[in-house]
């Protein structure tokens, strides 16, 4: 087709059904500046074509009338928007003009997109070669071809969410329609700052949200105050969050409260019990009915959402991340040189593997679960506790005041996610009361007590790999001579999901904006 004879109405409305009938899952919303003899015209595509691929998997575009109805009405609209943009030109003076025209047609082009968009030059803008944004980059002398994209946020502000969000955020780089940037909080800097780097996640914006001396409630509302105004300049058409921490919290309320839609990853989990876990089961049920789109990772966490109320359209099924993150991470996960060393100096023993961190267990409940394991392992020469340190301050004195100095007993620092994964499949028990080790475990084989009343995660319970101590004097039970533990093997189905969870929940988030625009 010809762009330098077409009028601009013309021009666009073609643009629009060529594209949609044969570039059609491109992921790309253009905007075509064509300098011809008689002006500057701009080309623009709707976006909901591109959304509506990536929401698809880029399968084709429906058949017959519904096509051409939609692709018409697609055309309509960018003829109107462009007119609206491109202001009359003439011939005279167009070559010495013709740079403040680009200024000025490109920067009107801001205003009909509206809100949430991000506008970056395409590799094939020869000035800047990608580089620049749109309104910073001069053009050539003839086309230059940008790519607008639809910006989202997504909030996270310790370890567990940058793991399960960066197969996510990978997902959301592989396509270009959606631009996802990351707000990162701070709630667990010290752990986080090192992961951020391993699992290569970009920070677009970091807070520094944690004081000393900081509750729950105060954490909340720091989070929540700084969160606002960024989000507010922002204006992203969707806010992500991932399961149940304060951080999450405070973003899905402050979205809510803005009117952004929150999409929650890792959605429906349930203990049905308010005080376990603290205060993250609290924090789930109020994320819930601030979200529009839940990502679920199992059929049972669907059951619960419905059961609660929410619309089944507004649920997808799309598995648990942390299968995608395991996938990437299990194959090269090694022991560093201490812990090889560690190891080494242990062998032939079995490995008991220690965590422990949950707020409901802290005090009483915290001393007697590592009383009964330093116990066991001091009546068994065959075996070795090892026991990476929480952060939280108020585990560690406990850990070192009951095991400081016993046989056989190992505390190390906090360890990389890749490290804790060698050392997890190096154990022949896990004791732990981490939901996200619940998840891991499954990946693995290792079997697991969970050092837990209740768990939000009874799939992993059901495979027999796991089970609750939900008490001190369980698991001094559990752990008695004689007592069978569960049996270490391996899952021919993982229960949180097949590893494509990333994919889905991007195409889950396109169809719920595409949704939205229509």
């Amino acid at each position: 087709m010809s762009v330098t004879q077409a009028p601009a109405r013309q021009l666009i409305g073609q643009l629009l059904l060529d594209e949609a009938e044969h570039a059609f899952g491109l992921g790309i919303e253009h905007v075509e500046r064509v300098a011809t003899g008689m002006g500057v015209a701009l080309a623009f595509q709707r976006q909901q074509a591109d959304l509506r691929a990536i929401a698809m998997g880029h399968q084709q575009l429906p058949a017959g009338g519904q096509r051409r109805q939609r692709t018409r009405r697609e055309a309509r609209i960018g003829a109107r928007v462009a007119a609206s943009a491109v202001s009359a030109t003439t011939q005279q003076g167009i070559a010495a003009e013709r740079r403040d025209q680009q200024r000025r047609a490109l920067h009107s082009f801001s205003s009909p997109l509206g809100d949430g968009h991000d506008v970056y030059c395409n590799p094939r803008c020869s000035p800047c070669r990608g580089r620049g944004r749109l309104l910073q980059c001069r053009g050539g002398d003839s086309i230059s071809i940008v790519i607008v994209m639809t910006r989202v946020v997504a909030v996270l502000g310790t370890r567990p969410e940058a793991i399960k969000f960066a197969p996510v955020l990978a997902a959301f780089a592989a396509q270009q329609a959606l631009r996802c940037e990351t707000i990162v909080t701070g709630q667990q800097a010290d752990l986080l700052r090192d992961q951020l780097a391993a699992l290569d996640i970009t920070v677009h914006h970091r807070l520094e949200v944690m004081q000393p001396g900081q509750g729950v409630d105060a954490l909340l509302a720091t989070t929540a105050r700084l969160l606002t105004p960024l989000i507010a300049r922002l204006a992203p058409r969707a806010v992500l969050v991932q399961g149940d921490t304060t951080t999450a919290l405070a973003a899905a309320l402050v979205a809510a409260s803005l009117r952004i839609p929150v999409v929650h990853i890792e959605a429906g989990l349930r203990s049905f019990n308010l005080h376990s876990p603290y205060p993250e089961e609290a924090n789930r049920l109020l994320i819930t009915h601030a979200s529009t789109l839940h990502c679920a990772a199992t059929a049972d966490n669907v059951v619960n959402l419905v059961n609660e109320g929410i619309a089944p359209e507004a649920i997808v099924l799309c598995g648990n991340p942390i299968v995608d993150a395991l996938a990437h991470a299990l194959p090269t996960a090694r022991p560093g040189a201490m812990l090889a060393a560690l190891l080494a100096r242990h062998a032939g023993r079995r490995v008991l593997c220690l965590t422990l961190h949950r707020r409901e267990n802290l005090g009483a409940r915290l001393a007697g679960y590592v009383r009964a394991v330093r116990d066991y392992v001091a009546a068994h020469q065959d075996t070795v506790l090892v026991a990476p340190l929480h952060p939280n301050p108020e585990v560690a004195p406990v850990l070192h005041a009951m095991l400081d100095g016993q046989p056989r007993v190992e505390l190390i620092a906090p360890l990389g996610y890749q490290e804790f994964l060698a050392l997890l499949a190096a154990s022949s028990l896990v004791l732990s009361d981490s939901g996200g080790v619940q998840e891991e475990v499954a990946a693995i084989g290792v079997p697991l007590l969970v050092l837990r009343d209740c768990t939000e995660r009874a799939e992993i319970l059901a495979t027999g790999l796991a089970r609750l101590a939900p008490d001190p004097a369980a698991l001094v039970a559990m752990l008695a001579d004689g007592a069978p533990w569960p049996v270490r093997q391996a899952l021919s189905h993982n229960p949180f999901g097949d590893g494509q969870s990333g994919p889905r929940i991007v195409r889950a988030v396109a169809r719920m904006l595409a949704a939205r625009d229509y």
